[in-house]
């Protein structure tokens, strides 16, 4: 696997100036940019999901939870599932799919409400995750 270190040292600069490159990259000259993004490029370097995951306090994980009762709900149910999993992975999200509101196991950075109920409401206003319902 490519680190930051292997792209450092290709482009005879520090760590940190290609973190500034991929982070904040109006904090270093054009020419420096360019050796950066060379290197990045000649050696395939992709971020580590966990690496940026602790540095931005995130899971990159979003929570399908469904509150209804599953043998009521639509075959539909599992074609919309797969596309919020493929649209989520195509951004750098996983999904997680709970039926359980008491479950907190897991940690997520925002969470999908199907089925809902008013006896549900409490729990759900407790989180401080973003939640769409």
């Amino acid at each position: 696997m490519i680190t930051l270190a292997d792209v450092a040292k290709e482009s005879h600069v520090s760590t940190m100036t290609v973190s500034r490159v991929l982070h904040h990259p109006e904090q270093v000259s054009d020419e420096v940019r360019q050796a950066v993004q060379q290197a990045i490029s000649k050696l395939g370097y992709k971020p580590s999901r966990v690496g940026q995951a602790l540095s931005q306090q995130r899971q990159f994980a979003i929570q399908f939870l469904i509150l209804e009762d599953i043998q009521q709900v639509d075959p539909y149910y599992a074609k919309l599932l797969l596309y919020i999993a493929d649209y989520l992975r195509e951004q750098g999200y996983t999904l997680e799919i709970s039926h359980d509101l008491t479950d907190h196991s897991s940690q997520v950075d925002g969470t999908f409400v199907s089925g809902a109920r008013q006896q549900d409401l409490p729990l759900l206003t407790k989180s401080s995750d973003p939640i769409v319902s």
